[in-house]
C-alpha cells in the first residue's frame, strides 16, 4: 500500500496546481472514452484529479510529496480513487505527477500493512502504551518514539496525574526510552525507586514532563504499583 493520504481537486481549480488546459482536456477525453466502454465505476467519475494531501512520517524512501497531482498510474490516466487499487498488490508504482507546475515521472515504493500494525501493548500505572498505529504517522510531524499513549483508566495514577493521550513517550527519569525494550528496563528500576518522571511529546512536537508518585508519597506508591500492575503483551 501507499502510506499517503489522498484528496480530490476539481478540474476547475486544476490550474492553481500547475495543470495546463491541455492536460485537463486529455484527462476529460480519457474519462469520456471510459464512459463509452462502461469501464468506470460510480456516477460521473473523473471530474477531479487525485492529489497527495499528506505523507506518513517514518519512511525515508518516500518519493511522493504533499501537493503532488497524480496524472497517470502505470501509464494509465488516474480518473478515480478505485484506480489506486494496484498499490495493494505491487512492490512499486510508476507514476506521472505534476509537482511545482512541472510534469515528472517517478517510481514510488509501496509498504506492507504489517509495518504499521500494533504488535505490542504495555500497561503501566493505568496507562496503555502501544506501538504507533497507521493514522499516527499521518498526523505526526515525525515519529518521536515507538511508544504511543492511547488510553488511561479512570482513577489510575496516569489519570490523576494528567498524562495526555495521543502523545509519544520519549524519556523515563531522564533516560531516553524510544522503544519498548528500553522503556521496560526503566520501569523495572521504578519498582525500587517509587518515583517516575515521564517526558511526553505531542504529535506537533511539543515536549511535556510529568512526575508520578514522588518520594513523599511512598506508601501510596506501593499501593499504586500493586493495584495498577505492569503488563507487557
Amino acid at each position: 500500500m501507499l502510506d499517503v493520504e489522498f484528496a480530490k481537486v476539481h478540474k476547475s481549480a486544476a490550474h492553481v496546481f500547475g495543470i495546463s488546459e491541455g492536460m485537463t482536456l486529455l484527462h476529460i477525453q480519457h474519462v469520456l472514452s471510459l464512459i463509452h466502454t462502461k469501464e468506470t465505476i460510480g456516477d460521473f467519475p473523473g471530474r477531479e484529479f487525485i492529489k497527495v494531501s499528506n505523507i506518513a512520517c517514518g519512511h525515508e524512501q518516500q518519493t511522493l510529496a504533499p501537493g503532488d497531482i497524480i496524472l497517470k498510474l502505470a501509464g494509465k490516466s488516474l480518473t478515480q480513487m478505485s484506480d489506486l487499487g494496484e498499490m495493494f498488490t505491487s512492490e512499486s508504482l510508476n507514476m506521472t505527477v505534476v509537482r511545482n507546475r512541472l510534469q515528472v515521472d517517478i517510481n514510488v515504493p509501496t509498504v506492507t500493512t504489517s509495518s504499521w500494525q500494533c504488535n505490542r501493548v504495555v500497561w503501566f500505572l493505568g496507562a496503555t502504551f502501544e506501538s504507533p498505529y497507521y493514522p499516527v504517522p499521518l498526523c505526526a510531524l515525525k515519529l518521536y518514539s515507538r511508544i504511543f499513549l492511547t488510553d488511561r483508566h479512570c482513577g489510575s495514577p496516569a489519570d490523576m496525574y494528567g498524562l495526555p493521550l495521543h502523545h509519544f513517550l520519549t524519556e523515563v527519569n531522564g533516560v531516553v526510552t524510544k522503544d519498548f525494550d528500553s522503556f521496560i528496563g526503566e520501569i523495572k528500576k521504578l519498582m525500587e525507586n517509587k518515583y517516575c518522571q515521564l517526558t511526553m511529546v505531542s504529535l506537533q512536537g511539543v515536549p511535556r514532563s510529568f512526575s508520578l508518585m514522588p518520594n513523599k508519597l511512598a506508601r501510596r506508591s506501593e499501593r499504586d504499583f500493586h493495584n495498577w500492575q505492569f503488563q507487557d503483551l
